[in-house]
């Protein structure tokens, strides 16, 4: 069973994740969000409320859902399988891949 502390964790590191990938520190994430108390909810001082959740979403310009995805620490793992991850996908994440190599393999064809 998933618990409130399984979620916070998971929102967490997904925060975490999609900041990092958009090149923002807390404080600029804070600016375009408004969401002061951004340090203590990376930390797990606090839970983000709805409010901030949504701020967050929209100043990273993602849906909400993206905060709630499994956590991918196999990807740490040399010995881990891309067959194995791909699997772990939920369908929508498996399709997106699928979709990205298609992509690419017209990119290829076009060369």
């Amino acid at each position: 069973m998933v618990t409130k502390l399984d979620i916070d964790a998971r929102f967490r590191a997904n925060l975490i994740r999609l900041r990092h990938i958009r090149g923002l520190t807390q404080a600029e994430l804070t600016d375009l969000s408004e969401v002061h108390n951004l340090g203590q909810i990376e930390s797990g001082a606090r839970s983000a409320g709805k409010e901030a959740v949504a701020r967050l979403a929209t100043a990273l310009e993602i849906d909400i859902s993206e905060f709630y995805r499994p956590i991918m620490d196999d990807l740490l793992k040399p010995e881990t399988s891309m067959l194995r991850l791909f699997s772990s996908l939920p369908p929508a994440g498996r399709w997106f891949i699928v979709d990205i190599l298609k992509a690419f393999a017209r990119f290829l064809k076009s060369k």
